[in-house]
């Protein structure tokens, strides 16, 4: 990971949404791995809030 020495606001929200991309994406690929692996068993509390 580079390191940002000058740590100015576009640099900062650059990070953050790339930041928040990456949660986004890993958490809509852990539930459609989740839905595809087990169907039967009910989604707990997590992926309810996660539900697009």
């Amino acid at each position: 990971m580079p390191q940002i020495a000058p740590m100015n606001w576009t640099g900062f929200f650059i990070m953050l949404s790339c930041l928040l991309l990456m949660l986004v994406i890993t958490n809509w690929w852990n539930q459609k791995v989740m839905y595809n692996t087990n169907e039967n068993s009910t989604p707990g509390p997590p992926s309810q809030i996660w539900k697009w």
